[in-house]
């Protein structure tokens, strides 16, 4: 920790490095007022480096640049390139050395390409037209084979016959369209050699048939070898090319900002502390920069270090090498290092921590302080202070099983609790399957970023495996909370923000907790992280922004037309839309009036209103689909779980305004660029069940923990790029699968893969401790069964060890509402102790009041503080207490327009005298034109000639001179107590005196001053009385501009 005067100093890596380039930005090559990127701001620009290197890629397609991104376009969606991308972004450090110490791209694709054993410049294609042309195979017993596989009375054999035929009397050119044919005759679907190619009968006739056929068999299988290193190579080739222009670009445009990323703070700073050069140049700082930093340290305590990474590592060991240097100018002061971590929680593999690392910068410290003659002094910490006996009890049990410690890295030590004596329970509920009825669509709960979304195509009654599991666990928590349940250790009854549940992913599943709870009434503080572009009620509100920026998107108004602020169904919009002769708008305008007045409110908000006011006023005003408002809306047709997105959409569009210019159109694009993903802080001591992930949930903790999703629909995930500090190989590989690993790069995966599954288990290790004093363990499939032999599930661990301690006799079965094919119900297990200590927690609280001095409370304590004073409200002019004057009659024409015609006048009496006189009707016709207004062409014109007739006259020259100010606010004090806030459409001030002038668009004008509105005078005099204060010695006089007829009314002031 860098010392401060305000004493220890507690920051995140992140935070100490932004300290540290904060001091010395000069010295990091950096500029004085550098800005941290937040991740969103970071994503948005990396997602448009991308899109720039991409569109550049896509101009010229016979440049290398081009020619990567088809061949990677080729092997990736765009979700899964932005994700590689990503992950590119966090390897910069590694990459960089790479990159250096391989030449760049074109040498690291040289040292693949020596690792294959395959010449550099081949691919697939080229390599098969080889193959083909080949004279390497034995053909004339190739033809000898199928002539004796033709006569085999077997299915097979002629069939291979004829397949290898084919191939043989195939020209040179031809085939490599027959090859798949032909290497199927030797190979399995799968890839892999046919253990039985010639029957029986031929090898008893001519045995060497045998021999000729393994020979095609492996070189066949060299050649698929081949294939695989020449797609590696390429394909990483064409990926780090790819990426490596877009990290470029990403940089210039973070150094145009003065702008660093979460990982340039580590990166910088360690350059820093090195002494590397910064952009060329060689400062030889680092000295007087540690000699600086060294002056402020004297401890350094290293938090949760199983989770740090590699190059932050290095950042501790550059800090804390003068503490090991031997004697110094600071001698009298004891300098101490001390780290805490435990690599059973070691769960963040995609941020490059290990716990591989954790155990080598063990030894490091060791080695170092040890050399220096210090102290070194390593500790167990096996006590808990979080989880009582039981709940360590079971989680011993799992880790300890040989079947789990074999994928379980480190030292396991069993646990002791703090808590000894006091209750508790960990049940192992059975697995909840699918009906019957359910397809196996429905049955697969994987991400739907990768599953999509399905379509529901019919009513179907049965539920899911997942559905029963959320249903459970709804009506557990609803029995709790109803009855009073006891949580015994805290000595009341259990309540909502009691409960967390711990998810393996963001899958379906969670969507259907969400509302199994709400459903019942159970106080629920949603995800932890959202993903809002994906919500159907945010897909609404934009559509909404969208319409009203540009009403002829007729796919966008469908759209809304179908959401709950409208409600119409298909058959509605089918009706309105089909057999139109113009847009759809034009359609609903003549057809829908009460849907037409909502939508046309939308078109006049999106020109004038900010992002959170547009969005606010959707939620707040009545819709079609709902008289009271739109929430309500949302809320019938949507559910309750919709109003969660709602809420942090509506935050989102707050967020936006609070740092950029409050466009709507610039919101949408914000919006659409960005990746919608928001992280939600789970307050602790709010009185909701908290639903996270098991990462997110690492340091907090629950009295009641639910870990539902226990079961994995296959191998955990990993990336299909492979780097250098993982494989142990010189260079990094796209490895997208099993089949299409080289056979050099084979360990090295199976290796990764292991340490991702030994991650697995440590989650598993983190959502278990989570529990302070329950704990729930489930799961749930589709109609298949789960294996008992598979290790591949948290599950099957848990069951395993449950298994063990019900033969110690310590497991008791338990009704659990899960019935089988009979109806029979499938018993829970229960792990149980009762307490058997009870601390009174209210004679301690007695027993340490008693010892708190007494005193007598001072006399202000029971004094009412007197009130502050209200400050005035500030009167408005333009909306005066009077009534306004009644409107003409609205059928008169054009009377739907009035406010956005008022609107559309004073902007152009304001914009227009500022322009020459030739340009400006010209300049009124364009304004009035624009789509967002949504006038006739015989309204725009009307407007425009109204305008142009105030403007062209020559007595309102001096009102619209040079010397004339446009919408000026004013504030000011009438009097003693009255504020006046307002703005001036006109001010001319003169040497003798000033005119307000006011504009007025009332259809038809008044025609004398008797007939003038009252809240019009009043108005003008309460601008007057505050211009009398500013303007002392002139006079002030006030006029109204009928814009209707080009009248002006002197009014007295």
């Amino acid at each position: 920790t860098v010392e401060t005067p305000g004493g220890l100093n507690i920051m995140t890596i992140h935070s100490f490095c932004q300290s540290v380039l904060g001091r010395f930005p000069i010295e990091a090559g950096l500029p004085p007022n550098f800005k941290p990127l937040e991740e969103d701001e970071s994503r948005a620009l990396l997602d448009r480096a991308r899109k720039e290197v991409i569109a550049r890629a896509g101009r010229d397609p016979a440049s290398p640049l081009g020619e990567a991104l088809a061949a990677i376009s080729a092997l990736l969606n765009e979700e899964q390139f932005a994700g590689l991308l990503l992950q590119l972004q966090s390897e910069r450090h590694q990459t960089r050395q790479l990159l250096s110490r391989t030449f760049g791209v074109d040498g690291l694709y040289t040292s693949l390409c020596k690792m294959f054993g395959i010449t550099a410049g081949q691919d697939i294609q080229g390599a098969l037209a080889a193959f083909c042309r080949t004279d390497s195979r034995n053909e004339a017993g190739l033809r000898e084979a199928c002539t004796l596989l033709s006569l085999e009375k077997t299915k097979e054999a002629p069939k291979a016959a004829a397949n290898i035929q084919a191939f043989l009397d195939g020209r040179a050119e031809e085939r490599p369209a027959l090859y798949d044919m032909y290497k199927y005759v030797f190979l399995t679907k799968e890839g892999t050699p046919r253990a039985k190619i010639a029957t029986a009968g031929v090898l008893k006739t001519a045995p060497h048939i045998g021999d000729i056929l393994s020979y095609e068999q492996a070189r066949i299988i060299e050649f698929e070898e081949e294939c695989k290193s020449i797609a590696c190579a390429n394909a990483t080739r064409d990926l780090f090319l790819l990426s490596d222009e877009i990290l470029n670009r990403y940089q210039d445009l973070k150094d145009r900002q003065g702008a660093l990323d979460f990982n340039d703070m580590i990166l910088r700073t360690l350059s820093l502390l090195k002494g590397e050069s910064v952009k060329g140049k060689n400062l030889d700082v680092a000295p007087w920069v540690m000699y600086k930093l060294d002056e402020g340290i004297d401890h350094i305590l290293v938090d949760e270090a199983q989770d740090t990474n590699p190059e932050q590592w290095d950042i501790i060991n550059l800090l804390s090498d003068e503490f090991f240097a031997g004697q110094g100018v600071r001698d009298e002061t004891i300098r101490t290092v001390f780290v805490v971590g435990d690599d059973k929680q070691s769960i963040f593999g995609f941020q490059r921590a290990a716990p591989e690392k954790f155990g080598e910068m063990y030894e490091w410290f060791a080695r170092k302080v040890r050399s220096a003659g210090g102290t070194f002094v390593p500790v167990d910490i096996t006590t808990s202070f979080r989880s009582v006996q039981t709940v360590l009890d079971a989680v011993d049990q799992v880790f300890t099983n040989p079947s789990v410690r074999e994928k379980f890295t480190g030292t396991y030590l069993n646990h002791i609790a703090k808590r000894q004596g006091q209750s508790g329970i960990v049940e192992l509920w059975p697995l909840f399957k699918s009906d019957a009825a359910v397809s196996e669509d429905e049955n697969d709960d994987a991400g739907e970023a990768e599953k999509g979304w399905f379509v529901p195509d019919r009513i179907l009654e049965a539920l899911t495996g997942s559905e029963k599991m959320a249903r459970k666990i709804g009506d557990t928590i609803q029995s709790w909370l109803k009855n009073g349940e006891t949580l015994h250790s805290y000595g009341r009854p259990i309540h909502a923000g009691d409960i967390m549940i711990l998810v393996r992913s963001r899958s379906r599943f969670v969507g259907q907790l969400v509302r199994a709870l709400k459903a019942r009434n159970i106080p629920v503080s949603g995800v932890d992280r959202m993903v809002l572009s994906s919500q159907i009620v945010v897909q609404d509100m934009i559509a909404a922004a969208q319409f009203g920026l540009l009403p002829e998107d007729n796919l966008t108004l469908a759209a809304l037309l179908k959401s709950p602020f409208v409600g119409m169904n298909e058959d509605e919009v089918f009706r309105y839309a089909h057999g139109r002769t113009g847009s759809l708008w034009d359609s609903i305008r003549e057809n829908a009036p009460h849907v037409s007045a909502w939508l046309e409110r939308l078109i006049v908000r999106s020109g004038i209103d900010h992002p959170y006011e547009f969005f606010s006023r959707i939620v707040q005003e009545p819709c079609p689909g709902n008289t009271s408002n739109g929430m309500q809306a949302v809320r019938a047709r949507l559910g309750e779980d919709a109003l969660d997105p709602l809420d942090e959409f509506l935050n989102a569009a707050l967020a936006y305004e609070a740092s950029h210019t409050a466009s709507l159109q610039d919101f949408l694009q914000w919006h659409a660029e960005g990746s919608g993903e928001i992280k939600r802080e789970m307050d602790e001591s709010s009185r909701a069940v908290r639903i996270m992930t098991a990462h997110g949930s690492k340091g907090l903790q629950a009295p009641i923990v639910f870990l539902p999703d226990t079961i994995l629909s296959g191998p955990p995930k990993t990336s299909a790029l492979f780097w250098p500090d993982k494989t142990g190989l010189d260079v990094p590989m796209y490895l997208p699968s099993k089949d299409a690993t080289p056979k050099q790069a084979a360990a090295a995966r199976t290796a990764v893969l292991e340490k991702s599954e030994e991650e697995y288990r440590r989650l598993l290790y983190v959502a278990m401790t989570r529990a302070e004093e329950r704990l729930y363990i489930g799961g749930y499939t589709g109609k298949k069964t789960v294996s008992a032999e598979s290790r591949a599930h948290w599950y099957t661990d848990v069951q395993a060890a449950f298994e063990t301690l019900a033969q110690q006799g310590h497991i008791e079965k338990i009704p659990s509402g899960v019935y089988d094919e009979n109806g029979e119900d499938i018993p829970a297990l229960r792990l149980a102790s009762s307490a058997t200590e009870s601390p009174d927690k209210k004679s301690e609280e007695k027993k340490e009041a008693a010892a708190i001095e007494r005193r007598e409370l001072p006399r202000w304590v029971k004094i009412h503080a007197p009130a502050e004073p209200v400050p005035p409200r500030p009167l408005v002019p333009s909306r005066p207490s009077e009534e306004e004057p009644a409107a003409a009659s609205p059928l008169q024409s054009a009377q739907e327009y009035r406010f956005r015609r008022g609107n559309a006048t004073h902007k152009l009496l304001q914009l227009l005298p500022s322009l020459p006189p030739e340009r400006r009707r010209l300049s009124a016709e364009q304004f009035l034109a624009r789509p967002a207004l949504g006038f006739p062409a015989d309204l725009q014109k009307d407007i425009a000639r109204e305008v142009m007739n105030i403007l062209e006259d020559e007595t309102f020259g001096e009102i619209f001179g040079e010397q004339s100010l446009a919408e000026i606010p004013v504030t000011g004090l009438i009097g003693k107590d009255n504020l006046i806030s307002g703005q001036i459409d006109r001010l001319l001030v003169r040497e003798n005196d000033i005119l307000i002038v006011d504009y007025k668009t009332n259809r038809p004008s008044p025609k004398s001053l008797e007939d003038v509105p009252k809240a019009y005078i009043r108005q003008l005099r309460a601008y007057a009385d505050a211009l009398r204060g500013i303007y002392k010695g002139k006079a002030v006089r006030a006029a109204l501009l009928w814009t209707d007829d080009a009248r002006l009314v002197e009014i007295p002031v």
